[in-house]
């Protein structure tokens, strides 16, 4: 049995349910037409694109002679994708985000410039298209897609019991990270041993990284690696660690962080048993959908550090979505770049976006949108998206670094066995070395990771 069919009888096996992405014509009723297959991992808003596919397929696809055939699988996306590449049983459109640089080196990914239309229709992204997420050695493999600005969630029934409102009486977030420790000691006094004052945990894998570090980029204007510079810059957010800590030492935050999963944590906030937490923009299915939340609850931009001094732009979760096959042919490459070009049409995501599927990258589909149907926090999330931005790729996974990684130094820092100067000078020093390593072998490219845009906000 060869290697390519071991594999193609594993995607058998993981499909739900299974299928090869068989491509090429059919003809129903008489008419060919070219059956272009999508490979999707979108879970929340699934029956909301399939809508969107059918009504497209009986339509405007059925004028052009394509239909469009859509394959999920939420729980082992990326297994089966990675099978059904490497064995050469591609779909034909895919999800690429996250793995643009593999996709391209290994030969799986078409370029868009080299797509009859291909190079104009990519005008329409111009200036939001960055290496590595999007781009590949000077080509475009996918584009932006969907925003996720992260931002504040807060319990307004809990604010609102310890007494931290304005002047109307309405519960009123913090503004500062300062503001946030006393809102989160008085929430828990209150509480009684039932209600925290923040939600956090490190026991998932993003704990640090998402719900401390990101939530603290307003204050900074960068992430730990600084695209400005090109180094790691750890040390920016001691301050971020020293207010976490004090949370701690005040017991404000929820019990067990070093063991309770992001889920648990968001359905203790959705019970109506914790004050605050970070909250990408996809929560708000969550607190409406997954976990509905039973407290009166709201979304505030994150906290900064001081008020008085510069505020950076808020960082958003940026996902780019399909791309194209290496596989599709010259033959079928109009027609599949029909059905591409359909997908991230204004008016389609305008109709998602109306669902609150999710915030599309584009501002100008917001307002094309208008009034969308009225979900707690989607509004607030949806607001003032020229103040957040997508954070810019970072070289983490090709750094080859000796001793403890971050985590492991921030977990260290967190129960008390490590300083958090030290902790962090430390790891500045052991990821600038191995970034210095990787670009002297040649298996980072500093520029792909570099970017003179400033974050900070005028007024």
């Amino acid at each position: 049995m060869t290697k390519k069919l071991v594999l193609a009888l594993l995607v058998l096996a993981l499909l739900v349910p299974g299928a090869l992405f068989a491509t090429g014509s059919a003809e129903p009723g008489g008419g060919k037409v070219e059956v272009v297959k999508l490979f999707s991992s979108v879970g929340a808003w699934k029956a909301l694109l399939e809508k969107e596919i059918a009504d497209w397929n009986a339509g405007e696809g059925k004028q052009k002679g394509i239909r469009i055939d859509i394959e999920t699988n939420i729980d082992k996306y990326s297994e089966v994708l990675t099978i059904a590449l490497e064995s050469g049983n591609h779909p034909d459109i895919y999800y690429i985000d996250g793995r643009v640089d593999q996709c391209v080196t290994k030969g799986w990914a078409k370029a868009i410039e080299d797509i009859k239309g291909g190079k104009e229709w990519l005008e329409g992204y111009k200036g939001m298209l960055k290496p590595i997420r999007h781009q590949y050695e000077g080509k475009t493999y996918t584009v932006p897609f969907e925003f996720l600005p992260i931002k504040l969630a807060y319990n307004k029934d809990l604010f609102k019991k310890a007494g931290i409102v304005d002047a109307s009486g309405a519960a009123k977030p913090p503004a500062t990270w300062k503001e946030m420790v006393a809102d989160a000691k008085k929430i828990t006094e209150v509480g009684k041993g039932v209600e925290y004052g923040y939600g956090f945990t490190y026991a998932w894998v993003a704990g640090f990284r998402r719900l401390l570090v990101k939530a603290y980029i307003p204050s900074v204007g960068h992430f730990w690696f600084d695209h400005r510079t090109g180094k790691y810059d750890f040390s920016a957010f001691a301050p971020a660690f020293e207010y976490l800590l004090q949370m701690k030492k005040d017991g404000s935050l929820f019990p067990g962080p070093e063991s309770i999963q992001i889920d648990p944590i968001r359905a203790q906030f959705s019970a109506g048993n914790v004050g605050m937490i970070t909250a990408p923009a996809y929560d708000v299915g969550v607190y409406n959908d997954q976990f509905p939340a039973k407290c009166d609850w709201g979304i505030a931009e994150l906290p900064v550090d001081d008020v008085n001094a510069p505020r950076y732009k808020t960082p958003s979760l940026e996902r780019a979505a399909w791309g194209i096959s290496s596989k599709v042919s010259k033959e079928r490459e109009a027609k599949v770049f029909e059905a591409y070009k359909f997908l991230f049409s204004d008016a389609s995501m305008a109709r998602l976006y109306k669902e609150c599927a999710f915030i599309p990258y584009k501002p100008e589909i917001v307002k094309l949108a208008g009034e969308v149907k009225p979900k707690v926090g989607f509004k607030e999330f949806s607001a003032n998206l020229q103040n957040d931005y997508g954070v810019f790729p970072f070289p983490d996974a090709l750094v080859t670094v000796e001793g403890r990684t971050y985590n492991q130094v921030m977990e260290s820092i967190f129960i008390g066995q490590t300083p958090i100067k030290e902790g962090l000078a430390d790891l500045d020093k052991r990821y600038n070395k191995a970034l210095d390593d990787a670009v002297k072998e040649g298996k980072i490219k500093l520029a792909n990771y570099m970017s003179n845009v400033d974050l900070k906000i005028t007024k």
